[in-house]
């Protein structure tokens, strides 16, 4: 699946970014956002720029997947990035997963945040040498089938958007996920005694 880049995002390669700005009633759409096609292809640098103070008092611009349209993703659906405005921060990533988990967050009728859907909170993210780590906490409780994917490629998109990102793993209560909790095959996909844990490489 070709991956979609952004070219005002930018994150370290080496950075521990904890959830600790609230961007609740203060990320807003731009006026100009950009609501893109599924998975355009352009060039982006992941490296954290450097900046001068004039800068960090400027806005930064994020882009935050969606499900949209028709596409490959579960049930035949597709994703578009929506860009927000929001005062300068070096924790782009940290941003991009706070605004796709906020629940106060509107979106435009033809958007879907299947992320809403699960009892997920966010509340951390790693990257050091192309390996984004999420942390969440809560249950996986939801729907299943058509969701699923479309949860897993929100959530992995939001990451691999950057050049610099190869890996996302995400953790659940401490623990790397395992996609058997929520297998119904009766062992034909060999879990449970074959885990499958959410450990997801980008397609080149």
């Amino acid at each position: 699946m070709p991956q979609h880049k952004h070219p005002q995002n930018t994150v370290d390669r080496n950075h521990t970014i904890e959830k600790n700005t609230d961007y609740t009633n203060r990320v807003q759409p731009d006026e100009h956002t950009q609501m893109q096609e599924s998975m355009q292809k352009n060039h982006t640098s992941a490296q954290e720029r450097s900046t001068t103070d004039d800068e960090k008092s400027d806005n930064v611009t994020i882009s935050v997947p969606y499900i949209s349209g028709t596409g490959d993703i579960g049930c035949n659906v597709g994703i578009k990035f929506v860009s927000y405005r929001i005062p300068y921060t070096k924790g782009v990533l940290n941003a991009v997963y706070t605004t796709l988990f906020d629940r106060s967050q509107d979106i435009a009728p033809a958007y879907r945040n299947t992320v809403h859907a699960y009892e997920l909170t966010y509340d951390s993210v790693t990257l050091s040498d192309g390996v984004v780590r999420v942390y969440l906490s809560g249950s996986m409780y939801g729907p299943d089938h058509c969701a699923l994917p479309e949860l897993q490629t929100l959530i992995d998109q939001a990451a691999f958007q950057f050049d610099t990102v190869d890996t996302v793993i995400v953790y659940l209560n401490g623990e790397i996920y395992d996609w058997c909790e929520k297998d119904l095959s009766g062992g034909e996909t060999g879990c449970p005694a074959e885990k499958q844990l959410w450990i997801d490489t980008k397609e080149k």
